[in-house]
């Protein structure tokens, strides 16, 4: 199987609210880390679908290769395939192959022990190879996202909704305090192998920690309808030519006996539950 990548455009999902957001200076001492006046430039330095899974049927049997290459050729699982692009520089011109930005807008002062509205810049970005030594250019247009810290008392600003996921490993976690939660949107863009689709009621969360983020969590709705429609490129080995719905159980055409779908106000389809870890990354001179 070819390593493109099978979901490239789910980075998308995390983007935010285009609207433009204030800044308010409501804040809680020193909790959240959002003191610092320059906040460090992050970079996502790994994206990972959680739920639902995907399956494919290599001839026999039916494979989850969601975390599984399969018939054992590396990178040919859809979590090696989205983070491939994250690491590589493939023609190469010392420059990764993707990479996804984001920029705290720095806050204001502190008056007390209040939820807090600020911005939070998201953008795709030109990072250097390697990625060991990456340093990015975070470029002049982005997006704004709203956001709302949440003080400690709350017990979590992100969890998978009730009946939604399906039992994988590892699960949806919790994303407990010290978070914020971004306003939700109603469509996002979506990018799958050549096809474009859209995540209905999109919500993203982050955790804080050391005054920067270091995990997003997001979930959005793909119709079944659109994953219908949503044929694979015929170039791509073993699955091109196929619906994304032939890849989710539940599925017309899925090899898997189990059932995914979900519903989102009595339309048929898939919750889809990502992470992503995000890493500071030196700013490019």
């Amino acid at each position: 199987m070819s390593k493109t990548t099978l979901i490239a455009g789910l980075l998308a999902t995390a983007l935010s609210n285009p609207s433009l957001a204030l800044e308010l200076n409501a804040d809680w001492w020193f909790a959240d880390g959002l003191e610092f006046v320059n906040p460090p430039l992050l970079r996502t330095s790994v994206i990972r679908v959680l739920d639902p899974h995907f399956y494919v049927s290599p001839g026999f049997g039916c494979l989850d290769f969601t975390d599984n290459n399969v018939l054992g050729q590396p990178g040919t699982a859809v979590n090696a395939q989205l983070n491939a692009p994250l690491n590589s520089d493939s023609e190469p011109n010392g420059v990764l192959d993707a990479s996804t930005l984001w920029l705290f807008q720095p806050g204001s002062f502190n008056v007390g022990l209040e939820n807090r509205v600020s911005r939070f810049d998201s953008a795709p970005g030109s990072c250097s190879a390697p990625v060991a030594t990456t340093s990015c250019a975070f470029p002049s247009v982005s997006t704004p996202d709203t956001l709302m810290s949440v003080p400690g008392g709350v017990a979590s600003c992100f969890e998978a909704l009730a009946q939604t996921t399906g039992g994988y490993t590892p699960a949806v976690a919790s994303l407990t305090a010290p978070c914020f939660i971004t306003n939700d949107r109603a469509q996002v863009p979506l990018g799958l192998s050549g096809v474009n689709l859209t995540l209905y009621a999109v919500r993203t969360a982050g955790g804080l920690s050391n005054g920067s983020v270091n995990r997003l969590s997001v979930r959005g709705f793909l119709r079944e309808s659109d994953a219908d429609l949503a044929l694979i490129p015929s170039t791509v080995p073993l699955i091109g030519g196929r619906p994304l719905s032939a890849l989710l159980a539940g599925g017309t055409g899925s090899c898997s006996t189990r059932n995914d779908k979900d519903s989102l106000n009595g339309v048929p389809g898939w919750w889809f539950y990502l992470e992503q870890t995000l890493v500071p990354v030196p700013t490019a001179p």
